[in-house]
Parts: C-alpha cells; sequence; structure tokens
C-alpha cells in the first residue's frame, strides 16, 4: 500500500474538492456494510424558516443589526476521535442537563451520512436551539426568544 498526499500528488484547480467516500469500494465500504434499516429518518427544516425568523427580529427592533450564528456542523466533527482503538470511546458530556451521550455505533466505523449520528448532531442541535438574538449579543438585543422557537 502507499501512503500519498492528494494535496501534493493532485493538482487541484479552484473548483476541485477531495471527498471522504464511504460509500467506495463498492460492496465493500462501510456503507455497504452497515444495516440501513436501522438508520433513523433525518428531518430538515428549510432555509426559509431561518430568513422569516430573521425578518421577526428585525421588526421587533427596527435599525437593529441582526445577529445569527453561522457555520459548519461538519466542523464538529473533525474533533471526533477516529482511531479504532479509542473511537469506542466516542460520547459528550451536556452540563446543564447532566447528561452523559455515548454514541456506540462509532466503533465499527462510520456508517450513512453524520446526519445519522443522533448522539452529536441532537447535542449541537439542542444547544443552538437555545440561542436567541438577546444570547447571541451579549444582551444588547432585547428578543429572548429561543430560535428553536420558529415556525415553520
Amino acid at each position: 500500500m502507499m501512503d500519498v498526499d492528494p494535496s501534493v500528488e493532485v493538482r487541484l484547480i479552484q473548483w476541485s474538492w477531495i471527498i471522504h467516500d464511504l460509500s467506495f469500494p463498492i460492496c465493500d465500504s462501510s456503507n455497504d456494510a452497515s444495516d440501513k434499516v436501522s438508520f433513523p429518518n433525518a428531518h430538515y427544516t428549510n432555509v426559509a424558516v431561518i430568513a422569516r425568523r430573521i425578518d421577526e427580529c428585525w421588526e421587533l427592533q427596527p435599525g437593529v443589526r441582526v445577529c445569527i450564528m453561522k457555520g459548519d456542523v461538519k466542523g464538529a466533527f473533525r474533533h471526533l476521535m477516529l482511531l479504532s482503538r479509542s473511537v469506542r470511546w466516542m460520547g459528550g458530556y451536556i452540563p446543564d442537563c447532566h447528561a452523559l451521550v455515548i454514541d456506540m455505533s462509532a466503533r465499527f466505523g462510520w456508517s450513512g451520512l453524520p446526519t445519522y449520528y443522533r448522539a452529536f448532531g441532537g447535542a449541537i442541535s439542542w444547544l443552538v436551539s437555545r440561542e436567541s438574538p438577546h444570547s447571541l449579543t451579549r444582551g444588547e438585543n432585547v428578543d429572548a426568544e429561543p430560535f428553536s422557537v420558529m415556525s415553520g
């Protein structure tokens, strides 16, 4: 087996990127070896809900700058342990709830998409849903209604 650094060996052009493909090789991949029947259903909220909430915040306080927390959830997965000898310890702690969350499915390798990992995805969603314009502006905005109250 040869160890190759794609960023050195492949001439990357502006619109290209490297994909970590869990569905390859066909019939011998992490995804193919997974029991897809046990995957939970993933539900997505349309971005229009967020846009409506931004409009609501602006209407409550005209002229006040509306701040949103932005980022890409994929960044959270960079901090997860992936070594085979340590991935079984994958878990998280939510101090406010005194809750320990352990994801035992990861010890067999990543299967499905990260959206199926409820332990961390749920914890991230729960923390973000508690935020409001008030909490994101250190109290400068009086709107303390959490983003989780947004209706679709």
